[in-house]
């Protein structure tokens, strides 16, 4: 993603664990489309809605070899647990959108993935904290928690997404000032945003177009990388999709993580994992953070997820890992044990 502005976007530590972080329910279940609700259409469409599991799981990058994803794909009604279907209002008020809703066995997907040298992202992961303003005639309405419909379907459709959703409060005073014009000014939603404690920030803005036609202007924030975009989809629907799935695509790690049993923690292209534990305050996090971008050749370090005091982060460094340790002799850096899984291991020291 390319950098607009820079915006400061790490998530809170809590006594509890971290705040921000999230878990996405249903990781293993895909819904499309649908012809019809006989057998056969219906295992005609399982590999699409095995295709959105993967999409959950992965990274977009690990998912262009088309022939393993090919034949995996062609596995979809073996590897499926059971089915059911789901109706979505469609445009114009026509008959509703027939969809597929299917599940798939766990752990015969991540054997499959395992095979390839791939491990899915886990079910816990950053909240996204998402602004919608939606206008379908003369007004527009901020989507906010527990609100009924528009909350509902901003849920579903970012679950579908893989994206763990964090909507605005009810109660929150500073979100019912964000109504047009001020949406559309990036200072007063990330001001709105700050009580949240989320790494990461979606607006969007949609708007009814015509029976088919929903123009959405999209803006992410994510620590110190921020873009937008516009684009028009046929349903609000597909707008949320589309929005969330952007999310997605810049939160999940680039790479995946080698299967396990895999010696991972050294991969030079792909990058050095480190896991620093023993951060109990923002700015110990960010202190950490900061250090590791000096010590990264394209100065970034990006984060990955958080467990506890600890979080996990990737960087890029010439000589991979060997020559990262050495560097990391300072202070507040101290050895914690063994590798964890493709991470190193290190413990942070006020």
């Amino acid at each position: 993603m390319r950098v607009v502005t820079a915006v400061m976007g790490i998530c809170l530590l809590a006594a509890a664990g971290w705040a921000g972080a999230g878990e996405v329910k249903n990781l293993y279940q895909g819904e499309v489309a649908v012809a019809g609700r006989d057998e056969a259409a219906a295992k005609a469409a399982m590999p699409g809605a095995l295709r959105a599991v993967l999409g959950k799981l992965l990274h977009r990058d690990s998912l262009a070899d088309a022939a393993w994803l090919k034949g995996l794909l062609g596995q979809a009604p073996q590897l499926a647990q059971s089915y059911g279907y789901a109706e979505e209002p469609a445009p114009a008020g026509g008959a509703p959108n027939l969809r597929l809703r299917v599940q798939f066995a766990p752990a015969a997907v991540n054997a499959a993935l395992a095979a390839q040298h791939l491990a899915p992202w886990g079910a816990q992961r950053p909240d996204v904290l998402a602004w919608l303003s939606v206008k379908d005639g003369t007004a527009s309405r901020l989507v906010l928690a527990g609100d009924g419909g528009l909350s509902s379907l901003a849920q579903k459709t970012a679950q579908e997404r893989g994206v763990a959703l964090l909507l605005p409060a009810a109660d929150d005073a500073a979100a019912s000032r964000l109504q047009d014009p001020s949406f559309g000014d990036d200072a007063r939603v990330l001001a709105a945003s700050s009580r949240y404690g989320s790494a990461a920030i979606l607006a969007g803005q949609i708007v009814k177009q015509g029976e088919q036609a929903w123009q959405a202007q999209w803006r992410w924030w994510l620590g110190g990388e921020a873009r937008r975009w516009n684009e028009t989809y046929p349903t609000l629907a597909d707008a949320l999709r589309a929005g969330f799935g952007a999310a997605y695509d810049s939160l999940a790690p680039p790479v995946a993580a080698a299967a396990p049993g895999a010696a991972a923690a050294v991969n030079e292209a792909a990058g050095v994992v480190i896991r620093v534990e023993g951060l109990t305050g923002l700015a110990e996090l960010a202190a950490a953070r900061r250090q590791l971008e000096a010590l990264a050749a394209d100065k970034q370090a990006q984060w990955l997820d958080m467990d506890g005091d600890a979080a996990r982060f990737r960087l890029k460094v010439t000589g991979g890992a060997a020559a990262l340790e050495p560097l990391l002799g300072g202070a507040h850096w101290q050895r914690s044990g063994e590798p964890d899984g493709d991470a190193l291991r290190y413990r942070w020291l006020p």
